[in-house]
């Protein structure tokens, strides 16, 4: 289960959501239920995302026996002549 925001990002979206709607008083409980529900939305959501990428096939990891470092000390040696 995802894990919800803390107080602080809460009370944060809450007071935007706020703002947001013209300061009316009285909104605080709803404002505050809003933005946790935001939040573990968009937490879901990044996770749902991050599970479905595709993971990387070790074939690419791995470097290709085609790709050797220069044997002569990193000079070009007889390329080019």
């Amino acid at each position: 289960m995802p894990r919800r925001g803390t107080e602080g990002e809460i009370a944060t979206v809450a007071y935007q959501l706020w703002l947001d709607n013209g300061c009316p008083v009285g909104s605080d409980q709803e404002d505050w239920f809003r933005a946790e529900a935001m939040l573990k939305n968009a937490l879901i959501a990044k996770c749902e995302d991050l599970a479905r990428r595709p993971s990387i096939p070790a074939a690419i990891l791995a470097p290709s026996p085609k790709c050797r470092p220069i044997s002569d000390g990193g000079t070009l040696g007889s390329m080019g002549k």
